[in-house]
């Protein structure tokens, strides 16, 4: 771990970095991303940090990420160990009956169906509101979008980042959902990450894919066949219609 954060700490001081980020060498960057900073945290942090901090989201019902890249490999991380210590509690209900199940058990052992959202190119509308707006009423943004407050355009390492978060039905009749659901979300253009693409198309349970127009790169044709031939049902929607 020790060599881990040395690499960690040579990449977010070294000089390419900064100017690789377009970072005016006269004016001081007075933001910083949210996004940014939670993920500085994760890259720097030990497991322990890491499941605190999941700990934390989850109890404040914000979404996880899933899979990370990092920022000094092309590999793909899945932090496992740091969603050990969540649990969850819903109350699930058949379609059939009126007969409620309460359930409780740690997340990493919930049998639980899951929706993955990517996106192909710039999208007008935004993938993360979109899902916040499917979770229905809940305390606040589960998933962190580009009209929160201190959001900007210059986010640098969100890209390629797979949040997950969870629906929890209460029982209510207001509830969306009649069973805990995951959702996960890519960010950035999913034609670029085609190692999360591949793993979200293996565990999910249905694909959601917002489109435009534009989208006409030959990997993302080629991600979209995949889509295709999958036998898991897929959705398209197009942001600019």
């Amino acid at each position: 771990m020790q060599n881990e954060n040395s690499n960690y700490e040579k990449f977010f001081n070294h000089d390419g970095f900064v100017n690789s980020q377009d970072w005016s060498t006269t004016e001081t960057r007075s933001h910083v991303h949210p996004m940014d900073l939670q993920m500085a945290i994760f890259h720097c942090g030990d497991n322990f940090v890491r499941q605190y901090i999941y700990t934390k989201l989850s109890f404040c019902q914000f979404a996880l990420p899933l899979l990370v890249p990092n920022p000094c490999s092309s590999e793909i991380e899945f932090p496992l160990w740091a969603f050990r210590q969540i649990k969850k509690s819903w109350k699930s209900r058949a379609a059939s009956t009126e007969i409620q199940q309460t359930n409780l058990c740690a997340i990493v052992n919930a049998d639980t169906p899951l929706v993955s959202f990517i996106r192909f190119g710039e999208s007008p509308a935004s993938k993360s509101q979109m899902l916040n707006s499917l979770l229905g009423k809940q305390k606040n943004e589960v998933f962190f979008h580009r009209h929160c407050r201190g959001s900007s355009k210059n986010g640098l390492l969100m890209e390629g980042v797979t949040e997950i978060a969870w629906y929890c039905p209460g029982g209510r009749d207001d509830d969306v959902f009649n069973d805990c659901i995951a959702f996960t979300n890519l960010h950035g253009d999913a034609s670029e990450h085609k190692k999360q693409v591949q793993f979200l198309l293996e565990i999910s349970t249905v694909n959601v894919i917002l489109m435009s127009d534009y989208d006409n790169n030959d990997e993302a044709k080629s991600i979209l066949v995949d889509c295709l031939n999958s036998p898991k049902p897929l959705l398209c929607l197009w942001a600019d219609k």
